[in-house]
């Protein structure tokens, strides 16, 4: 399956399950609410993509934990580079996250 019809399926699927954030926000539609909608659809939709992606797609599934991290999803990224078997963009996710323990 490509990683174009994956973002389509992943879409379909998270817009058919609602967070209590996201039906909360649906009744007080202010900018900051879009916003955070659009971002909490933004990460389901990328750990989604990421979850079914075969490992062996290394170039998607960097992208996915890049972009995860940099919206500080630490713990799904982490699980990213974790299924790429990246122990080096793994170190330097935990250093970011300040996950000593990790490290």
């Amino acid at each position: 399956m490509s990683a174009g019809r994956l973002f389509q399926t992943a879409g379909a699927a998270a817009a058919k399950a609602r967070s209590p954030i996201v039906e909360r926000c649906m009744r007080r539609p202010t900018s900051e609410a879009v916003v955070a909608m659009k971002l909490l659809f933004l990460i389901d939709r990328l750990i989604d993509v990421a979850r079914k992606l075969d490992k062996a797609d290394r170039e998607a599934l960097s992208h996915c934990g890049l972009y995860l991290t940099r919206l500080e999803q630490y713990a799904y990224a982490s699980e990213v580079y974790m299924k790429m078997g990246d122990i080096q963009s793994l170190v330097i996710l935990h250093v970011k996250a300040k996950t000593w323990d990790e490290v």
